[in-house]
């Protein structure tokens, strides 16, 4: 499984100097992370899972995190985890 990023896009001037990413798997858009300039540091980067997730499945859907990295990466173990149920 590849998961790859582009930018969104699409935002009005006034978000030009805020990241925002769509979340692709095998070029279908499955999520985003974007970057809260007005959050704490701590929290910085949001993520989610954009498409549906069966709500008994166990796995975070959207979170909080201090870097791009870090959300790329509870992104990806959650996107992993809910693949490996949804076959």
């Amino acid at each position: 499984m590849l998961l790859t990023i582009r930018p969104t896009g699409g935002h009005s001037p006034v978000y030009a100097d805020r990241q925002d990413w769509t979340v692709l798997d095998e070029r279908q858009p499955v999520g985003r992370i974007y970057e809260d300039t007005s959050a704490s540091t701590d929290q910085r980067w949001t993520w989610s899972i954009t498409v549906y997730v069966w709500p008994d499945a166990g796995i975070a859907t959207s979170g909080k995190a201090a870097t791009l990295d870090q959300a790329k990466a509870e992104f990806q173990r959650n996107w992993i985890a809910w693949s490996k149920q949804a076959v």
